[in-house]
């Protein structure tokens, strides 16, 4: 019942990876040609980037950590960097984070002045509850 517990308290931190866009993005739906490309645009809903197998991996932090990264996006939209710019006090949670996002996570290109694709960063901070 307790690692029940733990496991749900850890995926509702990992749904809560991005509350303000997944909040703007809940408030209105914005036409794609409105959308502002200069930056990259995730694929996929921010909150869908982790499963309850991945909290089955990783022990329990304190309620109240957060850990703040940034993920390096190249010219087609692959992630192929990801730093951690404040810790969650855990260098394995810290490690276990950018290599999920590493792995699962794309977007659709930022688009430079001329509307070329170019590399940009996207930044974002996971909430372990």
């Amino acid at each position: 019942m307790t690692r029940n517990k733990w496991l749900v308290g850890v995926v509702h931190a990992l749904i809560l990876t991005m509350p303000a866009q997944a909040e703007a993005a809940k408030r209105k739906i914005i036409p794609f040609d409105e959308l502002d490309r200069s930056k990259p645009i995730p694929r996929s809903e921010p909150r869908t980037w982790f499963t309850n197998a991945d909290a089955a991996m990783l022990r329990p932090l304190p309620s109240g950590h957060s850990t703040a990264y940034v993920l390096h996006v190249d010219e087609t939209g692959k992630v192929v960097d990801c730093t951690i710019n404040e810790s969650s006090g855990s260098a394995m949670h810290d490690q276990a984070l950018c290599a999920t996002l590493m792995a699962r996570v794309t977007f659709l290109p930022a688009l430079d002045g001329d509307g070329q694709p170019a590399a940009r960063t996207w930044r974002g901070r996971l909430l372990w509850n």
